[in-house]
């Protein structure tokens, strides 16, 4: 069975980093080699039919029977293919069903989230510029070390009515 490449579950593989171009190209003609897949089967199936005809002789591979295999990997592609049809049919009744509600009862209020937490309300953390400081710690560690500089909020009073 034909696996895809691991860089398309790669976060970064969209990055601005050097060879990132790269990266894009190789996906794209992965792509089209993977949309290639159907024709080529098909074409491995007839020839293979057309040697097995003339020799008379099963072709196998992994001393299985490459058109079982083939025929396999045939019906697990649309298996794959109807499931993803599936699924997208049910996203878009989902989609709907949530439309006709929000229709009905109104849109969903965003949840309120609080301005600062208490905890982070504080001065920061410094270190002291010594020779030490300054070579004895690697960046990582300096990163968490160092906190972000967060203001305190002021809050004004509201006049009682």
């Amino acid at each position: 069975m034909i696996q895809a490449p691991s860089s398309i579950f790669d976060d970064n593989r969209y990055s601005g980093d050097r060879g990132a171009h790269k990266n894009l190209k190789r996906a794209e003609k992965a792509r089209v080699l993977a949309g290639n897949i159907p024709s080529i089967v098909e074409n491995l199936t007839s020839k293979v039919k057309a040697w097995e005809m003339e020799r008379g002789v099963p072709f196998l591979y992994d001393k299985a029977s490459l058109l079982n295999v083939l025929a396999e990997y045939a019906q697990l592609r649309l298996e794959r293919e109807e499931e993803k049809r599936r699924s997208r049919e049910q996203k878009k009744l989902q989609d709907q069903l949530a439309t006709e509600q929000e229709a009905i009862f109104g849109s969903r209020p965003a949840t309120k989230k609080p301005l600062c937490q208490s905890n982070m309300i504080g001065t920061p953390i410094r270190r002291v510029s010594t020779p030490s400081g300054r070579h004895g710690t690697s960046g990582k560690e300096r990163r968490e070390i160092t906190r972000p500089n967060i203001a305190a909020i002021n809050y004004v009073a509201l006049p009682k009515e």
